[in-house]
């Protein structure tokens, strides 16, 4: 008996320990264990500056909100002088979507990579690509980590896409892209690290070709083979494929140590423990530093966190807590003042400083809300409705906005300066993603056509994709109302796939707005929608390409056909992109027009955003 449990004991203590465990003795025989600091980052997505809300942001002021390149600088550097004077050794990491989200990610299309460059400024040993890399196109993404000093950058900070397959004769060949890292440390340690983008963050990238990806768990297998061959104690995977299949990863490919995931923007307090893996995640927008301090036994190769032991927490919170650091700032300067020039170019002078305010708001306009009516998707679908009818002069009978596309909130500034304001980065940051066929920033509206029926299905498939792929697939509308009941939403689940098939019966009551200007919940000024009656939408390009993308593959029963004003299917979408005065007509265009072009209050002369949009205004309702 005594054997058996002395047996038992030894086995709890062998191999990696799961987080928040302790070994009950030290079977080291009194071994140096070998350390190692591991600070992480995921899903930064141009977020340079501190938000909450960026308003009101300057250097010589002490700033209420969270995040920053800046704080994040002055966060690693006190860390690693900590570590240093214990002589431990200290490894920085990104899982991807450093770009795309702010308009700082607009500079790529300038020849400029502030991102990259100061990540390596701050010290980023080692980064993988994210789905938002690709939102310029792959072209775009070779000239910008050109300009960032790849290849030669890659010595010190490596770039490892271990599935992303890029043809020979493409730029992006050039520079550097890793399938694996191997990092010998100080003290003897050897970290090996492959980086993955999953099949969800695939599935979203508009366009990246000619690029292909490997399937995620036969790269990762191969590449854990090849680290090991290189004698590699730790392997970290940095994978931008989101908690759920970081989990499948952990489960499907032994001998990953840590997942260092992104895409699902996760603030994991504390790490998971799947297969013998930990998988740890940072939230997004650089509002946590991700902290592991790890020990290595070098006899029986096994890995322990410390941080409980240490009292270290897995996240910092990085606030006001971490002074702006001096050696960044001034880059930040730098990267502002070309952005503000773009801006300008851009909007014709209309906007100069992207600091300066648009519109000012007595409260906020959330726009995180899970499948319900938002104020700011209110805010975002009436500007698309009621501008594109002001500057083209046509009637548009509804406005159709994801989720997804309406990235944050519209939060006021909260500093003296400005008082309750909201700028134009306020704006570009929930608006900006993507490019289009004109080359200019932004996701351009589509001026498009569709039955009554198709605009049910649009709706149904809404409220069922949401249901089950993400808050981020349901649509925000203006023009019209609608209610649903999730309880209808599916017919059945196929057995064994899981996967539930959609009933078309969710969504009832879908009605027109008669009236003009904003749908005020008193209002009686509805109809009910026509199924066979053409209605003109007004919507991002993103989601009408989407659904020419899918058309051959969908019954024409179940099928959603954009068609122009005479009924004709459209087949490319540059036949139905708003072009004024030779420009194609952005969403951030709009927003930034429509909040400029808010009353202003009695004896002030500046724009107000209406108490209207403080409140829902009975949209969406859902059973």
């Amino acid at each position: 008996m005594v054997a058996v449990i002395g047996l038992l004991l030894f086995m709890r203590t062998t191999g990696p320990t799961p987080p928040g465990e302790i070994p009950l003795f030290d079977f080291t025989g009194g071994r140096e264990e070998l350390r190692l600091t591991l600070l992480h980052t995921n899903d930064e997505h141009s977020a340079l500056l501190p938000h909450s809300q960026a308003t009101g942001y300057g250097p010589e002021e002490e700033v209420p909100v969270i995040g920053g390149s800046s704080r994040l600088a002055t966060a690693v550097a006190q860390l690693r002088g900590e570590k240093e004077a214990q002589e431990e050794p200290v490894l920085l990491v990104s899982a991807g979507d450093f770009l795309g989200g702010s308009p700082y990610a607009w500079l790529a299309l300038q020849g400029f990579a502030p991102e990259i460059n100061i990540m390596q400024e701050i010290g980023y040993d080692v980064v993988t690509l994210g789905n938002h890399e690709f939102d310029f196109g792959a072209d775009v993404l070779a000239r910008y980590l050109m300009a960032a000093g790849y290849p030669e950058a890659g010595e010190k900070t490596a770039l490892v896409a271990t599935n992303t397959n890029v043809p020979a004769v493409h730029p992006l060949a050039d520079v550097g892209l890793e399938r694996t890292r191997l990092v010998e440390l100080e003290n003897g340690l050897k970290v090996g690290f492959l980086g993955l983008l999953g099949r969800g963050a695939q599935a979203v990238i508009a366009d990246h070709s000619p690029v292909t990806f490997s399937a995620p768990t036969e790269a990762a297998r191969e590449a854990v083979a090849e680290l090991r061959e290189q004698e590699a104690d730790i392997i970290i995977a940095i994978t931008h494929s989101g908690v759920r299949e970081d989990r499948l990863l952990a489960q499907n490919v032994p001998g990953i140590d840590i997942i260092v995931g992104g895409h699902s923007h996760t603030a994991l307090e504390e790490p998971l423990w799947v297969g013998g893996t930990y998988i740890v995640q940072a939230g997004a927008l650089l509002s946590h530093l991700g902290v592991l301090e790890i020990g290595f036994d070098p006899e029986r190769s096994s890995v322990r966190l410390l941080n409980e032991e240490t009292g270290r927490p897995y996240l910092i919170p990085l606030d006001g807590v971490f002074p702006l650091h001096p050696d960044i700032e001034p880059s930040l300067f730098e990267y502002t003042e070309e952005l503000d020039r773009f801006v300008q170019e851009l909007t014709r002078d209309a906007f100069g400083h992207i600091m300066d305010p648009v519109a000012y708001s007595a409260f906020a306009l959330p726009g995180e809300s899970a499948m319900r009516e938002t104020t700011f998707g209110n805010f975002v679908t009436d500007a698309m409705r009621m501008v594109v009818e002001e500057k083209t002069g046509e009637e548009v009978h509804f406005a159709l906005q994801t989720n997804g596309q309406i990235r944050g909130a519209l939060i006021p500034g909260k500093l003296e300066y400005p008082p309750e304001g909201i700028t134009f980065y306020d704006l570009a940051v929930t608006s900006g993603l993507g490019r289009g066929p004109d080359g200019r920033p932004g996701y351009p509206l589509v001026s498009v056509h569709f039955r009554g029926d198709e605009i049910r299905r649009l709706l149904e498939f809404s409220s069922y994709l949401a249901q089950f792929r993400g808050n981020s697939y349901f649509l925000q509308v203006s023009g019209l109302r609608f209610d649903f009941d999730l309880n209808r939403s599916v017919l059945f689940t196929v057995p064994f796939l899981e996967l539930p098939v959609p009933s078309l019966q969710g969504v009832r009551n879908v009605e027109v707005y008669e009236g003009m200007g904003f749908q005020l919940p008193q209002d009686e000024l509805y109809s009910p929608l026509e199924s066979d009656k053409l209605y003109h939408v007004v919507t991002s390009s993103r989601l009408i390409n989407s659904l020419l993308s899918v058309r051959s593959m969908v019954p024409d029963f179940l099928g959603v056909v954009p068609r122009d004003g005479q009924g004709r299917p459209i087949s490319e979408i540059g036949e139905a992109v708003i072009q004024i005065e030779g420009e194609a007509l952005k969403v951030w265009e709009v927003l930034a027009h429509y909040a400029a072009a808010q009353p202003a209050l009695p004896g002030n002369g500046t724009p107000w955003i209406p108490d209207y949009y403080a409140y829902p205004s009975g949209r969406i309702y859902q059973d």
